[in-house]
């Protein structure tokens, strides 16, 4: 679940509390609610285990033009599953950002994005079709990381970019 947001309006031009506390309400509040909700209901039990995955994004960490946001939301997200971690050691955390993926939100950032640098940046990636560009779905390669993460017995704390979870 999330959205980008207004991504044709820069930071200046957000004024409006009632938009900016609607996205936070859909984009931080409800995944908090859901996940607490989520993990209560299905408690701590004898011989399983629980698994939270945030989707996240490259944005949690580097600032965008015009998607502020956007990026403040993923990066509430993240110390939000940071702060579960710490506080649930039984659950596994993942934030995993799988990188840029062609989806409907790419097409509003190749079209909607209040920056024209950003723009061009979204449309050469579409455009690109390399490895390094849009893919349709996540390679091959990140479903082995995620099993990966899934199956161990022992997560590794760090952060890595889409070649990797970033594990909590």
């Amino acid at each position: 679940m999330g959205s980008l947001g207004d991504i044709s309006k820069s930071f200046l031009d957000l004024t409006d509390p009632e938009e900016i506390n609607s996205y936070f309400a859909f984009n931080v509040t409800s995944a908090l609610c859901l996940t607490s909700a989520a993990l209560q209901a299905f408690g701590k039990q004898p011989g399983s285990s629980r698994t939270v995955v945030n989707i996240s994004s490259l944005c949690a960490v580097k600032p965008f033009k015009n998607w502020a946001l956007y990026c403040s939301g993923k990066a509430s997200r993240d110390m939000m599953f940071q702060v579960l971690a710490l506080e649930e050691p039984d659950v596994r955390v993942l934030n995993y950002a799988p990188g840029p993926l062609d989806t409907d939100m790419q097409l509003l950032a190749r079209t909607k994005t209040g920056d024209p640098e950003m723009r061009q940046y979204f449309q050469s990636l579409q455009e690109s079709g390399d490895e390094r560009g849009l893919s349709q779905s996540i390679p091959t390669s990140k479903p082995t990381v995620l099993q990966g993460f899934f199956f161990a017995d022992e997560i590794q704390v760090g952060h890595t970019g889409a070649d990797g979870p970033r594990c909590l």
